[in-house]
């Protein structure tokens, strides 16, 4: 599965870092990140790691989300999200199931 499709790839690159409303959401296992945007080759965003709080900021570089794993499982992307209208992340306990 492609992670980041060229059109997503794109629109990240012209979100930059101080874009806050998320574009694509990768999740693997209990990970859930919503990617608002990449700079300087770092993807940004909403990050849950399955620890009860969601933080915004650097999830990872361009080169390592090819390789990053869980335990058993390569991040894969849903491909029916879409962001919620005025949801704040940053409310929220979790990003699983959003």
């Amino acid at each position: 599965m492609v992670l980041v499709t060229g059109s997503q790839y794109e629109a990240l690159v012209k979100a930059g870092y101080h874009n806050r409303k998320p574009i694509i959401k990768l999740f693997c296992e209990n990970v859930t990140w919503l990617v608002t945007g990449i700079e300087d080759g770092y993807f940004y965003g909403y990050g849950d790691i399955g620890a009860g709080c969601v933080e915004w900021g650097s999830l990872t570089t361009e080169e390592e989300l090819p390789t990053l794993r869980g335990r058993i499982s390569y991040f894969e992307r849903d491909r029916n999200w879409a962001p919620k209208e005025g949801a704040n992340y940053l409310d929220m306990n979790t990003l699983i199931g959003v």
